[in-house]
């Protein structure tokens, strides 16, 4: 190509930069933010606006705890903006230069006309635009694969910079997802490809330079090391759930459909595919490839062509090692070979500029041909995208909605309080969404079964599932102001809002740990005194002292008669110390069963604290804090609510 032309051709590239980056960054928001990508979000987010490191991140299914690097790299996003729509951009961001190296790559090893096919393959797969949205371990893969492959065939001209950076690619690729070593052994064909074209006298600095990049990687695997020793010095080994049974013939079938595919698992409930005729034209796409993977190791190994061999390897090779791993898998993991299927269309196709003039006109055809009818899956999956309307606890509203209703929902001088009960992955993931997007406002969140709920004096806005009670009289009882697709609603606390304890403490009712049992209520029409062989519930009014240290507290509540006997119990998560007020009133909710046995005649309600899990009592104190007893008496009355 001659200099005169150059200008053309930067230009054209950064058109088709600008447009992959684009499609991926469009609607950015439009995804739900929950998940595995909102527990990373919240990692990330910890150490990047709070200043927090976790030492590990997220557990996968197996129960390994992954490798912190995703949470420090996306760290990077959140330390300038707490907004996750930022750490998304971040991830684009990381897209957008691997498809820069990508079109260097396959421009050198094959022709500069594979490297721009290559790139608008890559740039326009709508596999690649759906994995560039969100925060997971597995879409962190595709880049660093594209980091490792360049490094690893430039250091087989004996590119120093390359030997020093591909331990480290490969590093990189393992700690956004443990399924990246599988493509450790294509190191040591780039090795030995490196040791073999280098002379003799030299091959003591291609030691000294791959040992410059191992030493490199082994400092950034460092962190993630000291996570697991520590972590497996108090901990067990904790197996999760196995993943999915990966046969062969569904990892051959994952990849033959991947590249036309946008979702991981199942899509949206209400999600509408696109026609079949395309779906099965991408099939045929997809055979034709693993077809043409087998050609270039042929064709590899016939012309002692390095890259090819590697490539066709590369891609046929990951599932199958994927398959032979001692436990169960999942199969879509294979999405990080998407950006081989780029280079072996484009390799094939309009690779070699020795081609007959048919054959290349055929092959710029067929390459045209896909990227057209790309277009319609990518237009489908941004208005599927935008067009949802049906949601649930788990599969929640874009990103863009539950922004917009946090900013709806936060009022000027009131704290929000984000409750989110249960102890299921789909409410923990939920509450980290909510850690992060409640950043901006003064708020906090609660996550768990039975939890207590503040009733600051100031007043509040509780937001909650749309289909929970929690306490009636706060959240269940309430009009909402404001509702989102009928996951979640929010509903304000007037200031001095409270209640009055009508079965009230008798002696000394405050705790060492700073607790201060006051009484309980029962709401009228409710059962006032247990009855025998029946659930009993009750409120449990009580104040805590601010406290900063994260400790848990089991609150305990025993019924008895005069003499101390036990005819009901329940024990129950109270609130993490953490989130306790000075002096602020806090509601549990407690039910019990009720023995058949229960005697007529004076009951009480012995209740208490105790730390979890090594089961230390909070004695009750007097006004010198010496310990009095185990458990604050509150006699049984004829309770009537008292709101104030």
């Amino acid at each position: 190509m001659s200099v005169t032309r150059r200008p053309h051709r930067v230009l054209l590239l950064s058109l088709i930069l600008l447009l992959g980056f684009a499609i991926r960054a469009v609607g950015i928001a439009a995804t739900s933010f929950r998940g595995d990508e909102a527990w990373i979000g919240f990692l990330a987010f910890s150490f990047g606006h709070n200043g927090q490191r976790p030492e590990l991140g997220t557990f996968s299914s197996t129960g390994l705890p992954m490798s912190p690097f995703h949470n420090d790299l996306f760290a990077i996003a959140f330390a300038f903006d707490p907004d996750p729509r930022f750490a998304r951009l971040w991830m684009v961001a990381l897209y957008l230069i691997s498809m820069a190296v990508l079109y260097m790559m396959v421009r050198r090893y094959w022709s500069p006309r594979a490297g721009l096919a290559a790139l608008l393959l890559y740039a326009l797969m709508p596999r690649t635009v759906g994995t560039a949205r969100t925060l997971w371990h597995p879409n962190l893969v595709i880049p660093f694969i594209i980091g490792f492959l360049a490094t690893g065939l430039f250091s087989t001209e004996g590119k120093r910079w390359a030997r020093w950076l591909h331990p480290i690619m490969l590093c990189c690729a393992l700690q956004s997802h443990p399924t990246g070593a599988l493509f450790a052994p294509l190191s040591l064909a780039f090795i030995a490809v490196d040791w073999h074209r280098t002379r003799r006298g030299e091959r003591r600095r291609l030691l000294a330079d791959y040992a410059i990049g191992a030493v490199g990687a082994a400092l950034l695997l460092l962190p993630w090391i000291i996570g697991l020793i520590h972590f497996w010095s108090v901990n067990s080994t904790n197996r999760g759930h196995l993943g999915e049974a990966s046969s062969l013939e569904r990892i051959f079938g994952y990849l033959i459909n991947a590249p036309a595919l946008i979702y991981n698992k199942t899509p949206y409930l209400d999600y509408t595919y696109p026609p079949a005729f395309l779906l099965d034209f991408f099939r045929v796409v997809g055979a034709l490839t693993i077809a043409a993977a087998f050609y270039l190791i042929y064709k590899g190994i016939r012309q002692r062509r390095f890259p090819d061999l590697l490539v066709g390897t590369a891609y046929l090779g990951f599932p199958l090692l994927l398959a032979a791993l001692p436990e169960p898998t999942y199969y879509h993991y294979t999405s990080a070979t998407v950006p081989l299927v780029a280079i072996i269309e484009a390799a094939v196709l309009v690779g070699n500029e020795r081609h007959l003039q048919t054959w290349r006109r055929l092959g710029i055809a067929a390459v045209a041909l896909i990227l057209v009818l790309y277009i319609p899956l990518i237009v489908n999956y941004l208005q599927q995208l935008n067009s949802r309307t049906t949601y649930t606890h788990d599969q929640t509203p874009s990103l863009a909605e539950m922004t917009r209703f946090r900013d709806q929902a936060v009022r000027p001088n009131y704290e929000t309080i984000y409750m989110l009960d249960g102890f299921t992955d789909t409410e923990f993931t939920q509450a980290m969404a909510w850690l992060v997007l409640s950043a901006k406002s003064p708020s906090r969140v609660i996550w768990g079964d039975n939890f207590a709920i503040p009733v600051p004096a100031a007043g509040a806005t509780y937001v909650g599932y749309a289909d929970a009670a929690y306490i009636p009289e706060l959240f269940g009882n309430r009009q909402s102001r404001l509702s989102i697709g009928g996951v979640y609603r929010a509903v304000d606390l007037p200031p001095n809002s409270g209640f009055e304890p009508t079965c009230r403490a008798q002696g000394p009712h405050r705790l060492g740990n700073g607790a201060t049992i006051l009484g309980y209520y029962v709401p009228a029409g409710s059962t006032q005194r247990p009855r025998p062989g029946t659930e009993w519930t009750i409120y449990l009014l009580w104040q805590g002292s601010k406290n900063t240290s994260d400790v848990q507290y089991q609150l305990f509540n025993h019924l008895v008669n005069a003499r101390g006997d036990r005819y009901g119990q329940r024990d129950m998560p109270s609130l993490a110390t953490d989130l306790w007020r000075e002096g602020e009133l806090l509601v549990s909710r407690v039910t019990m069963a009720v023995s058949d046995k229960l005697p007529e005649g004076q009951l009480a309600m012995h209740v208490g604290m105790y730390t979890l899990p090594n089961v230390v009592n909070a004695s009750v104190i007097d006004d010198d804090g010496n310990p009095v007893a185990a458990w604050v008496t509150i006699p049984v009355c004829q309770s009537l609510l008292v709101m104030r």
